[in-house]
């Protein structure tokens, strides 16, 4: 409630995905199991995506290699990023889960 507004209300957007990192902890602490393994075994299971799963950092059998292209314009191998500690944001928000 201290902070500062980043910018005066209905001026402008500012996404972030942090309210759901939290509802995805109360649902942790109530169920008492992790949040991806709930997700796993109550949505996806049951839905028959089995070749689905949450993008726990690394490279997974049959994933291709991510590339990015440099300031030369030439093809380099992208840097890698752990995104488990954003994954509960991002089964709510937005797609970050492999399917193989």
């Amino acid at each position: 409630a201290q902070d500062p507004l980043l910018f005066e209300p209905g001026t402008k957007y500012y996404y972030n995905s942090y309210d759901f990192n939290l509802v995805s902890l109360a649902m942790q602490e109530a169920k008492k199991e992790p949040f991806e393994w709930y997700v796993t075994h109550n949505v996806l299971e049951p839905l028959g995506m089995n070749h689905t799963f949450p993008d726990m950092g690394g490279l997974s059998p049959n994933q291709s290699i991510p590339y990015s292209v440099d300031k030369k314009k030439q093809f380099k191998r992208a840097t890698e990023v752990n995104n488990s500690s954003s994954w509960e944001g991002a089964v709510f928000s937005r797609p970050l889960m492999m399917s193989i």
